[in-house]
């Protein structure tokens, strides 16, 4: 008998093994998704001129639902050696928190579950973009860079009056994002990376990021935020660092010239703001003087006003420790605790403070409690290390760079986080999210971390975990496009009555729907039909009066017609 005789024919069960992801053409689908969300979560807009404050930010956060929901999901199909290491099951638990906090805690779950929305976003893009192959993850930065300088470009247009109106009053140029203090930050959240991008051997992209560079520098300028400028320095001082730290480890002399370049880009811009003419009307003759005399001022101004909001929140936080007030509901419960005169709180207003407090870290204490706190310090704690581990052990120069950028990006985060809201809202979650993932190394084990907790998920699991994924994000990204078509309909249907069914089924929990249309019932002299909405307005923002006040008036309004008398007082239930 021969020898080919005696060989075991191939079995028909015995199936090849798959491709590892990297190989396969799924990681650049994956890739085009997160690139798209990033996209969309800065440069999308409503296409009607905003009326609330939650315009600007509802349509970008649908589209960063929406993009990091389904690239979970096609990643988790495609990927075979998925691995849950310690940030990653921290990341989960903390999403498990506030899932808990919004169905226990939360008084407002509209703003809570868009909220929520946001961070399950952030943590899904993070995890799928340092999943990604090196290649992959490369094209995705430059992506991400090519967004900024579209938006930075967009600002100084809208600066220059070459644009109509983009932003909200008082908050020019803010171009995509509607407001110069998030545009800004954003642009300095971009600065590590892009100075990566500039320092690399891909000579296309040293000129996307060299571009960047320059018209980002003029755009942080222009728009005065403080503490856009403090970030601002803070990066280019750890950049510096980096470039003097890598270029003599790794005996690559052209990074230490393509430093130079991108230091120079960035004071090009930033001095073509300073003296080139603009359409801007600031109040002072000397803005930027002013605006640089007052970087550190805590005692008066706007400084003064966020200390007292960070105390007042830090008992805020302190009465709600275990879950916190709810995701999104910072704004719901701080004026109980809020003194006399706090200059956060204006009790007359249509609502009484801003949508966000004036600090992530703030936000995250007082709105997910003290455990969800802890958890995203630690996460943030090992990334540091493990970028650190690989600036300073990579003998590649690219991956250095890659390991010192990423930990650049996570200390100006930190301050950014400190002193605004930043990464609670959807443009600067998903971008800081994709440059973590992509300048972060891929596997714990290429700078020596812990091994990771888990290994291969069974069938069964994943295809749980894709049906999961697809349903909370289509139902996530169509619940925020749905309260927008709503709030606009309710504001201008003619049918009052058809948009009021709608607006109970799907915005019931929404307080600028509410008030509309308890506004237009009160308009139209049925205060049995406003009262309604007015009442759910009060439950959903208890601090504000405007509810109660209009209910009021419209009774007074209708006594008066009947020919009774009835003052204001009197026309206040319980008064």
């Amino acid at each position: 008998m021969s020898s080919a005789a005696r060989e075991p024919l191939p079995s028909a069960a015995m199936k090849p093994p798959p491709r590892p992801f990297a190989e396969r053409g799924a990681a650049w689908i994956v890739t085009l998704l997160l690139a798209a969300g990033v996209f969309g979560s800065v440069l999308s807009a409503w296409p009607v001129p905003p009326t609330d404050p939650l315009d600007f930010f509802q349509p970008k956060t649908a589209i960063v639902i929406f993009a990091s929901f389904l690239a979970a999901a096609f990643y988790v199909v495609h990927e075979r050696d998925s691995w849950l290491d310690a940030e990653t099951w921290a990341l989960v638990l903390f999403l498990v928190l506030g899932v808990t906090s919004v169905l226990t805690v939360a008084t407002n779950r509209s703003l809570a579950w868009s909220s929520l929305g946001t961070s399950a976003s952030g943590v899904l893009v993070f995890l799928v973009a340092r999943g990604l192959p090196s290649r992959a993850r490369g094209v995705l930065l430059a992506a991400v860079i090519s967004t900024l300088l579209l938006a930075a470009l967009i600002a100084a247009l809208e600066a220059n009056g070459l644009t109509p109106r983009l932003s909200a009053p008082h908050r020019v140029p803010g171009g995509p994002l509607g407001n110069r203090n998030a545009l800004s930050h954003l642009l300095v959240l971009g600065l590590p990376a892009t100075a990566c991008l500039a320092l690399g051997e891909h000579r296309r992209w040293r000129v996307l990021a060299l571009a960047s560079a320059l018209v980002s520098g003029y755009v942080v300028v222009i728009a005065r935020s403080r503490g856009a400028w403090l970030g601002a320095a803070l990066g280019v001082a750890l950049t510096t660092a980096l470039v003097l730290y890598v270029a003599p480890r790794t005996g690559n002399g052209s990074i230490r010239r393509r430093g130079a370049a991108v230091l120079l880009a960035l004071v090009l811009g930033g001095t073509a703001a300073l003296f080139l003419p603009n359409r801007l009307r600031w109040n002072s003759p000397h803005p930027y003087r002013d605006t640089l005399w007052g970087l550190v001022e805590a005692d008066s101004g706007s400084g003064r006003g966020r200390l007292i909001q960070y105390e007042t929140s830090l008992r805020m936080a302190r009465a709600y420790w275990p879950l916190g007030v709810g995701p999104g509901n910072w704004p719901v419960q701080y004026p109980r605790f809020a003194e006399a005169n706090d200059p956060s709180v204006h009790l007359k207003s249509y609502e009484p403070t801003n949508r966000y407090p004036s600090s992530d870290w703030v936000a995250v204490m007082s709105e997910r409690g003290l455990f969800a706190f802890a958890l995203l310090v630690l996460v943030a704690l090992r990334l540091f290390v493990r970028a650190g581990r690989t600036l300073l052990r990579s003998p590649r120069a690219d991956d250095a760079l890659a390991g010192g950028a990423a930990a650049a990006l996570l200390m100006v985060t930190t301050w950014l986080g400190a002193i605004d809201a930043v990464l609670i809202t959807p443009a600067a979650a998903g971008v800081t999210a994709v440059l973590l993932g992509t300048l972060l190394p891929r596997r714990p084990a290429e700078t020596g971390g812990p091994p990771a907790l888990g290994r291969n998920l069974s069938g069964a699991v994943r295809w749980c975990g894709v049906a999961l994924l697809l349903a909370f994000g289509l139902l996530g990204a169509s619940r925020e496009v749905a309260l927008l078509v709503i709030r606009h309909a309710a504001g201008t249907a003619s049918n009052i009555d058809a948009i009021e069914a709608q607006a109970l089924r799907f915005a019931a929990d929404d307080y600028p729907t509410r008030m509309t249309l308890g506004v237009r019932w009160s308009v139209a002299r049925q205060c049995d039909r406003a009262e309604p909405h007015l009442a759910a307005a009060s439950r959903l923002l208890p601090a504000a009066i405007a509810p109660g006040d209009i209910a009021a008036r419209c009774r007074l309004r209708e006594k008066r017609l009947s020919g009774g008398a009835m003052t204001v007082e009197q026309a206040v239930p319980g008064g």
